[in-house]
């Protein structure tokens, strides 16, 4: 993950913390884990966005994972996290 992705991260949770109750921020928690486990062992396994080699995994229902596969480097590298009721950043 890289560094603005971690502070997308850290930001969106401190918001949902706000927002939501403990149970569902276990959910999240869950969800990030169960997505991310899909995508190490299958990273074509998530929608394709319109960015070369940029996948979107939908993790539950208003909070999205984006990701980059560097074949040449055999590495996925997650390039945002964020909530979808706040304002996407680029990438």
């Amino acid at each position: 993950m890289d560094y603005s992705a971690r502070n997308e991260l850290s930001d969106t949770l401190e918001y949902l913390t706000k927002k939501w109750s403990d149970k569902e921020m276990k959910a999240l928690a869950l969800s990030v884990e169960r997505n991310i486990s899909l995508l190490t062992s299958n990273p074509f396994v998530f929608l394709k966005t319109n960015k070369k080699d940029v996948f979107k995994a939908i993790v539950m229902r208003k909070n999205s994972l984006y990701y980059l596969i560097n074949e040449s480097q055999q590495e996925i590298v997650i390039l945002s996290f964020f909530n979808h009721k706040r304002k996407p950043k680029s990438f």
